[in-house]
């Protein structure tokens, strides 16, 4: 039973740190886990019960210990959209996050990760006082995810192909050269090929999906063919006539 738990961690662990996974992010998912074995548990007979949670426990404990092995402090301060006030708002509440992370850690990581808590909230702080008075940019955002997908996901640019199409190029540039060209099927595209078939053909490529809020309070989601993009998480960004501008 533990070594199903514990295998079963590492496998969401790996999954989820193919995206630079947050402390925030990471107790989110363990304490999920956690909740689903317990849940394993309470079905099995009343004699079983104790060592499945015991077992749960001690699987939740490693989890926790192998997320900061894996965690890598960011090169930059997370960036917070204004207004000002739900901007610290946000930034308070991550920090509780991360200090609940540190607190299941053993006492000399847990000292070193309420460092990094405490100094990823300074940081955070000191960008958003600065941006406290600047003029409003409903346009302006800050880059919140960079994954690599085998097709774009619902809600990205490129959008759902519905019947027939006439032509050999799907999508637009977003940022000219540099590999910032919008994810596009190339070929001869009949105008009697559905758009069912057009979708098999994009996902025989590999995406990578940039994500980003706007100071308006809008996400969006925006597919590169080429890793070399140019954004990270906690980019500042403009995003104008189709075109993600970094700023």
């Amino acid at each position: 039973m533990q070594k199903m738990m514990i295998y079963a961690a590492a496998f969401a662990l790996t999954s989820a740190l193919a995206h630079a996974e947050t402390l925030v992010e990471a107790k989110a998912r363990i304490e999920s886990d956690y909740q689903n074995d317990l849940a394993v548990c309470a079905e099995l007979g009343k004699s079983e019960q104790p060592g499945c949670k015991k077992d749960a426990a001690t699987t939740r404990k490693t989890a926790y210990k192998t997320a900061w092995q894996a965690w890598q402090a960011p090169t930059s301060a997370q960036v917070y959209p204004p207004p000002y006030a739900s901007a610290k708002a946000q930034i308070d509440k991550d920090y509780k996050a991360r200090v609940a992370f540190c607190t299941q850690l053993d006492k000399p990581d847990a000292g070193t990760c309420q460092k990094a808590a405490l100094n990823a909230q300074k940081a955070s702080l000191k960008l958003a006082l600065a941006n406290k008075n600047a003029p409003p940019c409903p346009n302006c955002g800050v880059i919140t995810a960079v994954n690599e997908v085998e097709k774009p996901g619902e809600g990205s640019l490129l959008g759902k192909i519905g019947g027939a199409v006439v032509g050999g190029v799907l999508g637009n540039q977003v940022g000219k050269g540099n590999g910032r060209t919008v994810a596009t099927v190339i070929g001869a595209i009949g105008g009697g090929l559905a758009g069912n078939e057009i979708e098999k053909q994009v996902t025989k490529k590999k995406y990578y999906e940039v994500t980003f809020k706007l100071d308006s309070g809008e996400s969006k989601t925006v597919a590169f063919d080429s890793s070399e993009h140019g954004f990270r998480v906690g980019d500042k960004i403009k995003f104008e006539n189709d075109q993600l501008i970094p700023r």
